[in-house]
């Protein structure tokens, strides 16, 4: 099914134009459409998924999963439909996800505030003061997800070619501070 063309062109885009002009003609399809992600009715402001994307950083995908699973996170419904395009108030969805951002902070492990802040101590001890399950959880962290968790600050290199890693407890404390829960992944599409 072709797809409307852009404001100020007449060209109708298909199946076969994404063939013939690859991911520009795509990219320009999805500017379009996402510079519709704002409405006003009636003096409400209404928002769909792009802008919501926007607003969160969130994938699109991740914002559906939520949508997905309203009757356990209370997910308000949207108040328009234009076309497919679902719309929801932009003043009652931010208060929503304000709400399920401070639960979802609330399920974070509870850390262990205690000792000297300077001591330095090694993943083993980071992990127990984060209440994670294992130092593995750290390692994760610093090669699957670089600056996420903080660089340590104290390094050294064994004889047998290995790098030992500290931290002082200041710093975790301060890394389990700033914990968002968001998730790993890819970016949003910019």
């Amino acid at each position: 099914m072709p797809i409307p063309p852009p404001p100020g062109s007449t060209e109708l885009i298909t199946p076969a134009t994404y063939r013939r002009h690859g991911s520009r003609r795509r990219s320009r399809v999805a500017d379009v459409a996402d510079s519709h992600s704002t409405r006003t009715v009636h003096g409400r402001t209404l928002i769909n998924r792009a802008a919501q994307v926007e607003l969160t950083r969130m994938s699109s995908q991740r914002l559906s999963d939520l949508y997905t699973a309203r009757v356990v996170n209370g997910h308000p419904a949207p108040v328009e439909r234009v076309g497919q395009i679902p719309y929801w108030d932009k003043a009652e969805w931010l208060a929503w996800f304000a709400d399920y951002q401070t639960h979802k902070l609330q399920r974070l492990t509870t850390v262990e505030q205690t000792g000297d802040p300077d001591e330095l101590v090694n993943a083993g001890a980071a992990a127990r003061i984060l209440g994670y399950s294992s130092p593995q959880v750290i390692s994760r962290y610093l090669t699957q997800r670089p600056g996420y968790f903080p660089d340590p600050d104290h390094t050294q290199t064994t004889a047998s070619g290995r790098t030992k890693r500290w931290w002082r407890r200041r710093t975790i404390w301060e890394f389990a501070k700033s914990r968002d829960m968001r998730g790993g992944g890819r970016p949003p599409a910019t």
